[in-house]
């Protein structure tokens, strides 16, 4: 009746009543029985809450639905046999109009000993299980398999014991390769080229800004902060003679405000008390002699803010290109060297790319 009621159109409430009113025909009060629902629809998820097969739905029914269909009876009493409970389910797919349901589970066992299971009590269930395990080691001990049988566990120890032993072996052996390879690779890097090097520091008399004072640039003007941009370099005035400073010795660049005046510090790597190679910064230059002076840092004043607020945008500049450069060295190399490329000249149409823009 429950199948039958699922046709195209029809409320999914008419299924529970009808499924009532099948069963009160049977027996007068059997739908007291009954559970809250008689089945649900089967789509994204296992029970669809919206398509639930009650007395108050009211959503309609549409071809091609699927639906679990599951008719209970509860609280059933018998004279014999005590309380009992009872459920047939299948699933159906609801029928286009003027055909008949396809029910998917038509094919599965129906018999009563292929559907039904009995429930014992755990007492009932306990006494069972201790009686199937005296059976059991009165079987063994007559037969003498229970001692073969713990030979043979004895056996499958010492084996998975011989095989772990092995393994460990084995990976020592590999740890022990891997530990010569890499050795061997280091001793090839040091003695590889010292320039080509990855990642070689450079100590600070290996930085030269100009070979002579000739190389200085023409636009260079007396008393003056230049910054040499493409010699990496800053020309400082010093009692009216520019003194020519690598920027790799300069550690960092500020300015101050003091009424008319605008002040430009510059402060210089230098050895650090205590320890020299304990430097704050990667980028700065081992000191080749530490014991040597340096300068920490130089102060210079004037009126124009603007000469001042320029020099130090360069400087920054300029620092931050260096600094880039020196990581991009101290990088591995991971470029693959490329072969010349052939322009074929024979070709009638000429190669180019398409949606490349330069910003």
């Amino acid at each position: 009746a429950a199948i039958g009621a699922l046709k195209q159109g029809q409320k999914l409430n008419t299924v529970f009543k009808t499924v009532a009113a099948t069963l009160n025909s049977k027996k007068e009060g059997l739908s007291s029985h009954m559970p809250k629902n008689v089945g649900f629809a089967i789509g994204i998820e296992y029970r669809d809450a919206a398509f639930v097969l009650n007395a108050k739905n009211e959503r309609l029914l549409e071809p091609g639905m699927v639906f679990n269909v599951a008719v209970g009876l509860q609280n059933l009493k018998d004279d014999k046999k005590g309380d009992y409970a009872l459920m047939v389910a299948d699933t159906v797919v609801v029928p286009k109009e003027g055909e008949s349901p396809m029910v998917y589970t038509q094919s599965c066992k129906k018999a009563f000993k292929s559907i039904s299971y009995k429930l014992q009590d755990e007492e009932q269930e306990d006494e069972e299980e201790d009686e199937d395990e005296l059976l059991i080691r009165e079987a063994e001990l007559q037969t003498g398999s229970r001692r073969s049988r713990h030979a043979k566990s004895a056996s499958e120890i010492a084996e998975t014991t011989a095989e772990i032993e092995k393994r460990k072996k084995h990976q020592e052996e590999l740890a022990r390769r891997m530990l010569e390879e890499g050795k061997a690779r280091l001793g090839e890097a040091k003695s590889s080229d010292p320039s080509k090097k990855v990642g070689k520091e450079k100590t600070l008399d290996e930085y030269v800004a100009y070979e002579s004072p000739e190389a200085y640039p023409a636009s260079l003007k007396p008393r003056q902060i230049y910054v040499d941009m493409q010699n990496e370099s800053i020309l400082l005035p010093i009692n009216g003679v520019p003194v020519p400073f690598h920027i790799s010795a300069v550690k960092n660049v500020g300015k101050i405000e003091e009424g008319d005046n605008s002040y430009i510090r510059i402060n210089f790597h230098f050895p650090a008390s205590g320890n020299i190679n304990n430097r704050n910064k990667a980028d700065a230059p081992k000191f080749p002699d530490p014991d040597k002076d340096f300068i920490k840092e130089l102060t210079f004043r004037s009126a124009n803010s603007d000469n001042i607020n320029e020099s130090v945008r360069r400087i920054r500049e300029l620092r931050r290109r260096f600094v880039s450069q020196l990581q991009e060295e101290s990088k591995p190399e991971v470029q693959v060297q490329q072969e010349s490329l052939i322009l074929d000249r024979s070709a009638t149409r000429k190669p180019y790319l398409n949606d490349v823009a330069i910003r």
